[in-house]
């Protein structure tokens, strides 16, 4: 139906750990029906455990299906060119 592929890694910066959502693809038969964002949801409940301070991911301006997945799993814009998401889970 659907898969998900992120990675974390330490923020040398702060300390702790960040993660990316690298890709996220949904067949098209089972659209529409919340499997995105119960990916994501999924997702962010690991890293959480796991002590991810941040996960972000970034889309195309025009993918409108993916910045609804992100915006409904609570991800905030950060940019305007260039679609990027931020769940800030700490």
């Amino acid at each position: 139906m659907g898969l998900l592929s992120a990675y974390a890694f330490p923020d040398v910066a702060s300390g702790g750990f960040l993660a990316y959502l690298y890709d996220i693809e949904v067949a098209e038969s089972q659209r529409s029906f919340g499997i995105g964002r119960g990916l994501i949801e999924a997702l962010l409940a690991a890293c959480k455990a796991d002590g991810v301070k941040l996960v972000w991911a970034g889309t195309e301006v025009e993918n409108a299906a993916a910045r609804r997945a992100f915006e409904r799993t609570g991800a905030e814009l950060e940019g305007d060119q260039y679609a990027e998401y931020e769940w800030d889970i700490a």
